[in-house]
């Protein structure tokens, strides 16, 4: 009868436990004989380190992300956006007189830091077309174009939460020259568009200290004014939109820090960490530059071996506090972040999952109204393969907002070396004696 009401107790103890910590399993008669016994554990240990990928996809989500700021910790941020255009079609009255060009970059509605302070934009012709290498299929944080001549700037304010866009003039007689070829037939096709145009970058002033703003590349566009003399009064435009010729994205964010007088090394590949120290307990995360957390597991198995406790993991966490003067109302912190299972090199294989769903972490506080944030990680799945398969020692897992490759969001971990409030792995493990 005792053990009766020991499996009854647990099962309505946890049966309001999220899916991806409930394990299903049938009981042993051994198990079913036993006594049931939950320890809640939190010293064993792990690793954590900062690491950084080599490259980010950043061609992704229509969007691309122009600005520049310094923050305290990560240095100074930059990103540029390239995007390459032209018409769905080759036809200009050829009465038509030029007026005036304009770039209009409709919000995307995403911004990071400082929103209040003025931008400045700039406007640069490429010098080559925006096309993969071979065997590439993605453009990535680290991708560059060279510019040529600068073709317009504006300065101004940002209104994010609006469905607005800002339009920038462009300069006459480069829009005189695309205009009139067109008009006259020496334009006639793609192809020979981007002999003669090749898309463009746009990018901060070099002085800027901001924010990163998003816009919605593929519905941008380029619009081209003109009137026809026996038609006074009537306006009239001829655009050039996103270029998806060939369904291959054409647009793409390059971001980058100047990590100089930060306390981050010289990150010479994804293998190279960066532990903290006593006089830097702390771990890092930054999207768009792809600087993330990781955590490894080298003694996991000898750990629960210690325990001499016959018994499997119900579940576990990682419980990490967030530095508390690191974010800020600019400097906000993501909600949540998704979780990846990297080898031995730090090369992603996969996102962490419990055989139903991604597994997903969330920043929560203790207590309303006061500013101490931590992050709670569900990593059972992966203690349980490690457990079994030797191979996970040399395994770990990284810390990773959900919008990494269109965003500069980041965050300060304290980590498990920190003095103060320290990351821990909570251990609930379920063990059973005769």
């Amino acid at each position: 009868m005792k053990q009766f009401f020991y499996l009854m107790f647990i099962s309505l103890s946890f049966s309001s436990c999220v899916k991806e910590e409930t394990e299903f399993f049938s009981p042993s008669e051994d198990f079913v004989n036993s006594n049931l016994k939950l320890s809640v554990i939190d010293t064993i240990s792990f690793k954590m380190s900062t690491i950084k990928l080599d490259s980010i996809i950043t061609d992704g989500n229509g969007k691309i992300l122009v600005g520049r700021y310094t923050d305290p910790d990560f240095g100074i941020i930059v990103a540029s956006g390239f995007v390459d255009y032209a018409p769905d079609e080759y036809d200009i009255d050829d009465e038509a007189v030029f007026d005036s060009v304009v770039l209009n970059l409709p919000y995307s509605k995403y911004f990071y830091n400082d929103t209040l302070q003025q931008k400045t934009i700039k406007i640069e012709e490429l010098a080559k077309t925006i096309r993969f290498k071979s065997g590439q299929y993605n453009f990535y944080n680290t991708t560059n174009i060279q510019t040529t001549n600068l073709i317009g700037q504006r300065s101004f304010y940002p209104r994010v939460n609006l469905k607005d866009s800002i339009k920038t003039t462009l300069n006459y007689n480069f829009g005189l020259n695309l205009f009139n070829k067109i008009r006259d037939g020496d334009i006639s096709n793609l192809e020979d568009l981007k002999l003669i145009f090749k898309g463009i970058k746009i990018s901060a002033s070099d002085a800027e200290n901001a924010s990163i703003i998003g816009f919605n590349a593929v519905n941008s566009y380029i619009r081209f004014y003109y009137s026809i003399p026996d038609e006074p009064g009537e306006a009239k435009y001829f655009d050039f939109g996103y270029n998806d010729y060939g369904g291959i994205n054409k647009y793409f964010t390059q971001i980058y820090s100047d990590r100089t007088n930060t306390v981050f090394p010289d990150f010479i590949n994804n293998e190279t960490e960066f532990f903290p120290t006593n006089a830097t307990p702390f771990a890092y995360v930054h999207s768009g530059v792809g600087i993330f957390t990781k955590f490894s597991f080298p003694y996991f198995q000898e750990s629960i071996a210690n325990l001499n406790q016959a018994g499997l993991i119900y579940k576990a966490n990682l419980k990490i506090p967030l530095k508390s003067t690191s974010y800020s109302r600019n400097l906000y912190t993501p909600d949540s972040v998704q979780v990846f299972v990297v080898d031995q090199n730090n090369d992603i294989l996969r996102t962490l999952d419990d055989g139903y769903s991604q597994a997903v972490g969330y920043v929560k506080q203790d207590e309303p109204g006061i500013n101490e944030k931590y992050l709670e990680v569900p990593i059972s799945s992966f203690l349980k393969t490690a457990l079994n398969a030797p191979l996970y020692k040399n395994y770990g897992l990284i810390i990773v907002p959900f919008d990494y490759n269109t965003s500069t969001t980041r965050m300060i971990l304290n980590s498990n070396t920190n003095s103060d409030e320290k990351t821990k792995l909570i251990l609930t493990y379920l063990n059973y004696e005769n």
